[in-house]
């Protein structure tokens, strides 16, 4: 029986690296910018965004979409800059 999960929910541990491994495929192939450095919120010189959420959570190490947890990376107050 295959698992169904809520969109954007916490996905099984052992799923994690092939989802983080086909987003990285699709990012590099869409030029997808999603990243804390092409935000709009993002402030360059003190590495902080200005609606205050961490930004070595989602702009920071290699590109994933599923943290090692399974729960999901994405900003959702994301606006391109």
């Amino acid at each position: 029986m295959t698992k169904r999960h809520t969109a954007g929910g916490r996905i099984p541990e052992e799923d994690v690296p092939p989802v983080n491994e086909r987003f990285c495929e699709q990012q590099a192939a869409l030029n997808f910018h999603y990243r804390c450095d092409s935000c709009l919120h993002h402030d360059p010189e003190k590495h902080l965004c200005s609606l205050g959420f961490p930004t070595a959570v989602f702009g920071d190490g290699p590109h994933r979409c599923r943290t090692e947890d399974g729960s999901l990376v994405f900003c959702k107050y994301f606006e391109l800059a």
